[in-house]
Order: C-alpha cells, then sequence, then structure tokens
C-alpha cells in the first residue's frame, strides 16, 4: 500500500473490504521494491524477534538511553509483552524473498498485558527498564488513551539497516493503519523521536502531532532516567473513523 495521505488509506478500505478481509486471513502484499508485507507467521516468529530486538536496543532512543539488553529486550518484551498482548493480530512483517527485513508491532492498548517476571533479572528489567519506558509512554498519552473508544498502539517497530529509505516503514504504517480500521479501532496513536528519526519523518505522512515530551523533563520516582540530555518524542495521533 503506497498511499500518500490516510484519506487514500481510509478510502481503500471502505472501498475494498473483501481486500482486507484477505490480507487479514493471511495474503501478502508486494511493493514496487518488491518487499513482501503480511502479518507474522508462527514460522518466521524468532526470526522476527531477534531482527527487532537487535534493532531496538542498538537504535531506538529509548532504549539506548535505559541501556537495555537484547537478552532482556527479545525474553521480556517481545516473547512475554508482545505475545500476551497478542500482536499478531494487528503487526507487520516485511520479507525480501524469505529473509525478515522489517518488523512492526501494533497491539490493542486496553489488552497490553505481560506475565510475571520469571527471574531476578527480569524482574530488575521491568523495575529499571520498562516501567520509566511505560510511565514516559503513558504521560504522553493520557489524553488520548481517555478520549478514544478503541485504542491501537504501534508499540515498536525496526527495519535492517541496509533496508532503510527504501519506503518500507511508510508502506507498513499505511498497511497498520488500515487493518486497524478494518478490526474496529476507532483510534491508533504512535511515538517518534524529534526531528531527524526516520521514524518521525514517515509517521507525519498519515498522522497528526499530538503532544511532545522533552527527555529533560520526564522525572520518575523523584530522578531523571534521561538526565538533562537533550531530545524527546513526540506523539502522532490518528483518528480511524
Amino acid at each position: 500500500m503506497e498511499a500518500k495521505k490516510w484519506e487514500d488509506i481510509k478510502e481503500f478500505v471502505e472501498k475494498n473490504p473483501d481486500q482486507m478481509e484477505r490480507f487479514i486471513a493471511g495474503a501478502t502484499y508486494t511493493n514496487s521494491n518488491g518487499i513482501t508485507f503480511s502479518k507474522i507467521p508462527s514460522d518466521k516468529e524468532d526470526e522476527a524477534f531477534s531482527m527487532l530486538t537487535n534493532v531496538v536496543v542498538n537504535n531506538e532512543p529509548l532504549a539506548v538511553k535505559l541501556q537495555m539488553s537484547e537478552q532482556g529486550f527479545k525474553k521480556n518484551v517481545c516473547q512475554n509483552l508482545l505475545k500476551m498482548s497478542n500482536y499478531q493480530d494487528l503487526s507487520i512483517g516485511a520479507f525480501d524473498g524469505d529473509k525478515v527485513v522489517g518488523v512492526f508491532m501494533s497491539v490493542d492498548w486496553s489488552n497490553q498485558k505481560r506475565s510475571m517476571p520469571e527471574t531476578k533479572e527480569d524482574v530488575d528489567f521491568w523495575r529499571n527498564k520498562m516501567n520509566p519506558l511505560f510511565s514516559f509512554i503513558l504521560m504522553n498519552n493520557a489524553s488520548n488513551v481517555k478520549k478514544s473508544k478503541i485504542l491501537c498502539h504501534g508499540i515498536t517497530s525496526g527495519v535492517l539497516d541496509e533496508y532503510t529509505n527504501k519506503g518500507i516503514a511508510r508502506n507498513a504504517l499505511a498497511l497498520r493503519l488500515a487493518l486497524a480500521k478494518s478490526l474496529g479501532f476507532s483510534d491508533y496513536i504512535i511515538e517518534a523521536g524529534y526531528g531527524a528519526s526516520n521514524a518521525f519523518k514517515v509517521y507525519k505522512h498519515y498522522m497528526e502531532f499530538g503532544s511532545e515530551m522533552p527527555f529533560a523533563d520526564f522525572v520518575f520516582e523523584n530522578r531523571k532516567p534521561f538526565g538533562d540530555s537533550e531530545g524527546g518524542y513526540v506523539v502522532f495521533c490518528r483518528s480511524l473513523v
């Protein structure tokens, strides 16, 4: 789906419910660069989780600032939070042949859940990494959550370096918005770092600006997890109705 603006996505979904039903059931979409998009098959899940983990912990600003480990992220975010939150219904994988080159995770905001941590390392990961992160995100999104009837959250994503700037993230966002609308969600929210990030450039095509949160302003449990560092995040919103 290579739509120029949100209205094109909305029109496509409303005029082609049969095509969306096929995609929801497992059909694929291939863009002009030969990249195929689909929901993530179960036999590609571990590869998708591993790719996402590597990209996020090494590149995503919040993960880097919180010094998330690959082991901690894959076990606690991918294999726990995402699976418990039924990510499969709303998420997209991008494939070059059989290779996973992009992963784009969305979940039902009201259905974000996790199982209890299994080890001391897991407890520490949630206490020291995820709790500050969720507090930061919720501070950004509190007003959006209250206003929305059924909210879909673009929770995390990643594209392999050699596949960036090829339209993959933009195609995947269009598909995620179309998927969420087709499944009855009323709103979609997603976060991106300020200004120069690839995510920021992609999201502005289809989304509207919501709230802003500078890193230096964030206080969690009487401390500043991100210090006085420059930068921050923007919440992007989209009504799907």
